[in-house]
């Protein structure tokens, strides 16, 4: 597992969010945040809400607005506040599910903040969606389905998980609990619609592999044949081929800060 530390991060008022007032980048949020996802930056997504402009991403460490200190460690076990110096912010992107006590990991988290830092968790979003319903090829809905294996594989994931204690609240529950001030969550959209671009392209074959590998086990055989077809770039079939693809999905993240 990860957690990043952001230093000077000049994030905008927790107040504000709280209070549902729009954020100083807004008009940024869409932009930056399915730049960011659809290359694989969290890091990238949080500056930008912290420093709007089409070249924030990519300049902000260069420029000494933000020094950024990556380290690897498992949370369950190690005390992140011997590995690092107290931290402005600690970002931890969907990985505090994986965590056999989630609520421990999010405690764990708070001990690597300085006080009035900020604990962010990108966590709980809903499903992002590729597909239209009817493919023309086996059943309608395909892409619900594998949806619905992946929640009953992720249900088995956590229950099978060495020392697992369940979480039965939500992640707002959670930052309170773990003692954290000014509790709230915000979400960004990612909105790319068809005709897709070669990169949509990509992350679209790619993430309905994924899928397709994680609920395997629980697709029908004709699912699983389908399945094939829509994903060897030799069939006529393939869904890259296709120009009704798309990508529409949210990256909801809670945060709070340290007493």
């Amino acid at each position: 597992m990860n957690a990043e530390r952001i230093a000077r991060a000049d994030l905008e008022s927790p107040e504000a969010a709280t209070r549902g007032e729009p954020p100083a980048a807004q008009q940024q949020v869409e932009l930056e945040q399915a730049r960011a996802e659809l290359a694989g930056s969290a890091v990238a997504a949080t500056v930008g809400r912290a420093h709007p402009g089409p070249e924030a991403v990519s300049n902000a460490a260069f420029a000494g607005q933000v020094s950024i200190e990556s380290i690897r460690a498992d949370v369950a076990s190690v005390d992140l506040a011997q590995l690092v110096q107290p931290a402005d912010l600690v970002w931890a992107a969907s990985m505090v599910h994986h965590l056999p006590d989630q609520q421990a990991g999010v405690d764990g988290l708070v001990t690597a903040l300085k006080s009035g830092g900020t604990l962010a968790l990108a966590e709980g979003s809903p499903p992002t969606y590729c597909l239209p319903w009817d493919l023309g090829v086996g059943e309608p809905g395909l892409e619900r389905r594998l949806l619905a294996a992946r929640d009953h594989s992720f249900g088995e994931m956590r229950a099978g998980m060495p020392g697992s204690v369940r979480m039965p609240y939500g992640w707002y529950t959670a930052l309170v609990k773990a003692g954290l001030g000014q509790v709230g969550s915000f979400s960004c959209l990612v909105d790319l619609p068809a005709p897709p671009s070669q990169v949509v392209r990509n992350y679209v074959i790619e993430h309905i592999t994924w899928l397709a590998s994680d609920g395997d086990e629980l697709l029908t055989q004709e699912d699983r044949d389908v399945l094939r077809r829509l994903l060897d770039p030799a069939d006529p079939e393939y869904l890259g081929s296709r120009e009704d693809i798309y990508v529409l999905g949210t990256q909801t993240v809670h945060f709070g800060s340290r007493r």
